[in-house]
């Protein structure tokens, strides 16, 4: 008798907490979230050298995009950001130290979203 009970304890847990023996991939999942309501990830153009120490990055716009942020680091895995940047534009200038190595990473924006992270751009200083 104990154990029926025990077992019917048991049963009532998985049944309220929504527990079953189907794949939970096998359910459909209504988010009302469609790829439309996600924007393009940005994609880096090549960085170019500029006079007096400087470079330029550049990037494809994003359709319906109403601006961008940009992330500098000195590591690829972006564990510590040394700059950031929020700008409308497509294109971004400044100055890099002799010898330097920086990673940047850019997403688009709008007013309801963002993009993923843009694949990671590495620019060297001197091979600019």
């Amino acid at each position: 008798r104990l154990f029926r009970q025990v077992l019917l304890a048991v049963s009532m847990i998985f049944i309220l907490s929504g527990c079953s023996s189907r794949n939970p991939s096998d359910v459909p999942v209504e988010t009302g979230i469609t790829e439309d309501d996600f924007l393009s990830r940005p994609r880096f153009e090549k960085a170019l050298g500029r006079p007096l120490g400087r470079v330029e990055i550049s990037w494809d716009r994003v359709d319906s995009a109403d601006g961008y942020e940009i992330q500098m680091s000195d590591t690829e895995s972006f564990n510590s950001i040394n700059k950031k940047w929020t700008i409308r534009g497509s294109s971004l200038e400044l100055p890099i130290e002799q010898g330097s190595v920086i990673w940047f990473r850019i997403r688009a924006f709008d007013s309801k979203t963002t993009s993923r992270w843009s694949t990671s751009l590495k620019v060297e200083e001197q091979i600019l």
